[in-house]
């Protein structure tokens, strides 16, 4: 998938005995940014069901936007922030298709990169614990956006639901739960947010 692609083309996949290293595992517990990027239904019904039980707020990248500069995404970007640091939760969506909407490919990739772009953003204002990333082209852009250069698996947190630890130029490693779009069951962000963030609330 897209992030296999990534890892392939910055070396992460090549010469894996000469350029393993150890990564040491980032601290349990801290802020959870989610960026939704697949359209699958499995994934929305995901997203839907942490904002309406787990009260995560979420900002979508509509396609139409996708003309405004990195500056003009300033003001979605600090409604992420300071969510981020009011609840440990935060997270930042691509517009889903629609009967009356349809978004080819060309325009998905550029969405993609949009949320790379500002989930980089963010990671780099330390702001981000750990980052859950749904859809492979998502998590393409991401890793491109931060010109990550390792990463370590860790762990399984669910089955299809792989664990790793980022290496980000210029700051500490941080967690990376990355999932393809149909996998996990309907509550897996209470999952994420019991391992990795606070869960203040209980189910509604």
């Amino acid at each position: 998938g897209g992030l296999a692609r990534a890892m392939d083309r910055t070396g992460c996949l090549k010469n894996r005995t000469q350029r393993s290293r150890v990564i040491d595992a980032p601290k349990p517990k801290g802020s959870v940014l989610f960026v939704v990027g697949s359209a699958h239904p499995n994934s929305r019904d995901q997203l839907a069901f942490g904002e309406s039980q787990l009260q995560l707020k979420s900002e979508v990248v509509m396609s139409e936007d996708l003309s405004r500069t990195s500056d003009e995404d300033s003001d979605l970007e600090d409604r992420v922030a300071s969510e981020l640091q009011r609840s440990g939760k935060a997270g930042i969506v691509s517009e889903a298709p629609g009967r009356s909407r349809l978004i080819d490919f060309s325009t998905a990739a550029l969405m993609a990169d949009r949320l790379g772009e500002i989930a980089s953003r963010l990671i780099m204002r330390g702001l981000v614990h750990a980052l859950f990333v749904t859809g492979g082209e998502t998590a393409r852009a991401v890793m491109d956006a931060l010109e990550a250069r390792f990463l370590s698996l860790d762990e399984e947190l669910l089955p299809g639901v792989a664990v790793a630890s980022l290496s980000i130029p210029g700051r500490s490693d941080i967690a990376l739960i990355v999932k393809p779009g149909g996998f996990g069951e309907t509550d897996l962000f209470q999952h994420v947010l019991s391992r990795f963030g606070v869960l203040e609330n209980k189910i509604k």
